[in-house]
């Protein structure tokens, strides 16, 4: 916890707070942030088009192609490392939750088309629906890195009292308002499955809108509170014949989302940052948690399925016996 002395009209007032510094100045942990990187390090492509400069510990494409030829385990290892210090270990935290969003969204539409004969159809719309919503969140941190290597947002970030629409509307940049209502529509969708789609339209609307006029570094702070607020009055109003056992398991996986955002934002520096990439551990969690849950899913049904059929065959192998018998 960390405390500081304000004077307001001769009075003095203690603010104490238990975020991480970086967090509270970014509204996310960010790994590897841009304005780190720009002092002499290769920025290379991520959501947005970076300018090179010189990096003496990066390696060209000859280099790493006459590596590859040698077929050695050192000549691989010096490959990987290559690799790491061109592609991953110079992307920030955005860019990752990009690439893993859209990763696992072709992942999870895959496992829904294999095991969609194996559960039911409130498990398949779960993942289906999450997968929509993982990969248009993606989307916006893709954004959102574009617009800090762009420098857009690293100038507004420091005064609290920028909002998203300081950033977003001037200068008008179309592509940035599509990608964020996209973002919202995506989003709203995933967790509101068994709304009706107008419903979904208007809170996604009233959502965008907000979001336009609240300080830029709340910015995380705000979605994860609609988030949660609409998913749990849908889950809620979902009537009594669905609140089963894929209603339950899903609570379950769903639950750990909050203490993960909290662990972000007060642990950021001390290990978030350096050690599990930052604002990525929240965005994994849900697509992986989605996936666990569906599997979790089938093999309930698969179980059950097995049962019954035991079941029928006793019943039947009984009768017949009896009658047999007669």
């Amino acid at each position: 916890m960390r405390c500081n002395i304000h004077s307001r009209k001769r009075r003095r007032v203690i603010y104490c707070t238990i975020f991480d510094p970086v967090w509270e100045e970014e509204g996310f942990c960010i790994t590897n942030h841009p304005k780190n990187l720009m002092m002499g390090k290769k920025m290379l492509p991520s959501f947005s088009i970076h300018k090179n400069s010189t990096n003496t510990s990066t390696m060209t494409t000859e280099a790493t192609a006459a590596l590859l030829l040698n077929n050695d385990d050192k000549s691989i290892i010096a490959v990987m490392k290559s690799l790491w210090n061109n592609i991953l270990a110079e992307q920030n935290s955005h860019d990752y939750c990009l690439y893993f969003d859209s990763i696992i969204t072709a992942i999870s539409v895959i496992i829904y088309f294999i095991g969609k004969p194996y559960v039911d159809e409130q498990t398949s719309k779960y993942l289906i629906t999450g997968s929509i919503g993982v990969f248009v969140h993606g989307l916006g941190h893709g954004m959102l890195s574009k617009m800090l290597v762009e420098k857009s947002m690293m100038a507004l970030q420091t005064d609290e009292y920028n909002t998203v629409a300081e950033v977003v509307v001037p200068p008008i940049d179309t592509a940035q308002v599509v990608v964020l209502l996209l973002f919202w529509l995506g989003l709203l969708k995933a967790v509101m499955n068994n709304v009706a789609n107008y419903a979904v339209f208007v809170s996604s609307i009233t959502a965008f809108l907000f979001h336009l006029m609240i300080p830029e570094r709340m910015g995380f702070t705000y979605v994860q509170t609609v988030i949660s607020v609409a998913f749990a009055i849908t889950e809620l109003r979902l009537p009594r014949s669905q609140k089963q056992f894929v209603y339950m398991t899903h609570s379950w996986i769903v639950v750990p989302v909050g203490f993960i955002g909290w662990i972000e934002s007060m642990y950021c520096t001390a290990f978030v940052k350096d050690i599990l990439g930052g604002h990525i551990i929240y965005d994994a969690y849900i697509p992986l948690a989605s996936i666990l849950h569906y599997f979790i899913c089938m093999i309930y049904f698969n179980y059950n399925t097995v049962g019954d059929e035991k079941a029928n065959d006793t019943v039947i192998s009984t009768t017949t016996t009896k009658m047999k018998t007669l």
